[in-house]
């Protein structure tokens, strides 16, 4: 643990639910949910926090820039990029294989920045754990490599639910984030789709190697089941927290609104300040039939391992 703070660090692909569950968590009294800290601070800026200020005005975020550079010596600012460009898929294997403990490892740096980032962040929000919800996969596992106390959460859909997300998004003129850029595929939508179900199987593979690695520090989660069931869900996040979730279960059980403070990247919903959770399990938008279908094609492989190594208590 640094500093008596715990991360709690989401992996996962884009729309798989990440930033519900940071709010849902942040309703705890001893969770602050954070959002994707890594990303949103790449982004420069001009990046807004849910509270409406710039990241680096934010009187919370400036004072974790602040903090930092005392701790360190550094500048976040100047820190970011190196975090960020190693938090890539492509560098997973390296990873995976690296000792950050040896001062000639390459991660090494990483891991102390890990560190320090996660001390400021817990300092300045003086919580006993708070929420990362990046959903890289190679930053989970060097989480969990920098922090003993550390913890991930898997947040998963099946690929044909995350292909229909990508498609209305298309479909509304925003642009598809993948592998650190965005796109617009146009006459291209469909091919570049199924490229996007290949990739949900990867990350199918990486959330099973981490949780092969770390068995007792990752837990996989459900979207549909945690809408369709968000008491038992939560229960069992609870139990792997080591934290009591009856504050948060009763309150989607009254229909109470979640408080958005200081969430940064994420769904755009989190400058509306509060959000109830109310999920669509039935009547749910979907994409055409042979887009659907072609994406449990593409992302058979994954949805194999699933079956096989990703199992529910």
């Amino acid at each position: 643990m640094v500093d008596g703070v715990a991360p709690i660090y989401v992996i996962g692909r884009a729309h798989s639910g990440s930033t519900i569950l940071t709010v849902l968590l942040h309703g705890h009294p001893e969770i602050e949910g954070c959002g994707e800290i890594l990303d949103a601070l790449a982004r420069g800026p001009e990046e807004k926090c849910s509270c409406g200020q710039p990241i680096r005005e934010c009187p919370k975020w400036s004072k974790v820039f602040e903090v930092y550079h005392s701790r360190t010596g550094r500048s976040l600012d100047d820190d970011i990029p190196v975090l960020y460009k190693l938090t890539d898929i492509r560098e997973f294997r390296s990873a995976l294989a690296s000792n950050p403990d040896r001062p000639d490892d390459r991660w090494a740096f990483y891991a102390s920045a890990t560190r320090a980032l996660n001390a400021a962040v817990g300092e300045v929000f003086g919580v006993k754990a708070f929420v990362d919800s990046h959903k890289e996969y190679t930053r989970g596992l060097m989480m969990l490599k920098s922090d003993p106390q550390a913890k991930v959460i898997h947040i998963y859909r099946d690929p044909d639910i995350t292909i229909t997300s990508h498609y209305y998004r298309l479909g509304t003129g925003s642009p598809i984030k993948f592998m650190k850029r965005l796109y617009r595929p146009g006459l291209m939508t469909f091919p570049f789709m199924m490229l996007l179900a290949a990739g949900w199987s990867v990350g199918i593979f990486a959330a099973a190697t981490i949780a092969r690695v770390y068995p007792e520090r990752v837990l996989h989660v459900s979207h549909d089941k945690l809408s369709a069931d968000p008491t038992a869900e939560l229960e069992r996040i609870g139990e792997f927290l080591g934290m009591n979730m009856d504050a948060v279960t009763q309150r989607i059980e009254a229909g109470e609104a979640f408080e958005i403070d200081h969430l940064i990247g994420g769904n755009e919903f989190k400058h509306e300040g509060k959000m109830a959770f109310n999920p669509r399990t039935k009547g749910r938008r979907k994409a055409p039939w042979y887009y659907r279908a072609s994406a449990w094609l593409f992302a058979w492989p994954g949805a194999l391992v699933r079956r096989v190594a990703i199992r529910h208590s």
